[in-house]
Order: C-alpha cells, then structure tokens, then sequence
C-alpha cells in the first residue's frame, strides 16, 4: 500500500502519518519560541538523554541529589505542559482532514492558544 501526497516521510511504524511534536517548556507550562527570542534560562530535555543519579548509590553528593530535584522537576513541567496542550486541543491527537503541510500552521496555532490559556 503506497502512500500519496509526499507524506510518506511521516509514517509511524503503524504505517500512518504522524508527528512528533517538539517544544521548548517553561516552569509555567508555556511554550517558549526560539526563533529570534532569546529563551533565558529554560533548558529542556527528553528523559531517555538526561538521567539522573543513582539515589541508591552510597557515594551519591548533595549536588547530585539537587540535580535529581532539579531534573524531576523539569520533566514534570514539560509532561504537564504537553498533557494540557493535548487536552485543550485534541486536534493533536486525532487524525487530520487536512493536507499534511499544514500541520506545521496546526501546531503553531495550538501552541499560541495554549499559552494564551495559560495566561
């Protein structure tokens, strides 16, 4: 079964088109731009690259500990940030009538009334 339409580059292992989304999250839950806006402080991360320490190791720091917090508590506002978004607008999750170049315009507005909510 062939695919049409260019999207083919989309397909998820299902053999459907999908997306993945990417953002910048702040401790607020809003989703920061980049592009030609400086960010400050905001670093954010996927779990399966930043670990934390190893809490049960005997030689674990005060610094590391902080770090486990500090970490933690990133990937909470993030995920908290992303099941907000997903639940305000389930266009993200359901499938889409529209031609695949505009998912792009989709985001980005979804992103924009998120934080708009958010305010």
């Amino acid at each position: 079964m062939g695919c049409v339409d260019g999207y083919n580059g989309f397909l998820n292992s299902n053999g459907r088109p999908s997306y993945v989304l990417q953002a910048v999250v702040d401790d607020t839950y809003r989703i920061r731009e980049v592009q030609g806006k400086p960010v400050g402080l905001i670093l954010l991360w996927d779990s399966g690259l930043i670990r934390g320490y190893n809490t049960r190791s005997p030689a674990i720091t005060p610094e590391q500990e902080s770090f486990n917090v500090y970490l933690s508590a990133a990937l909470t506002a993030a995920e908290t940030a992303f099941a907000r978004l997903k639940s305000r607008w389930a266009v993200l999750l359901k499938r889409s009538d529209l031609h695949y170049t505009f998912t792009p315009y989709v985001a980005a507005t979804c992103y924009a009334l998120h934080n708009f909510c958010e305010n």
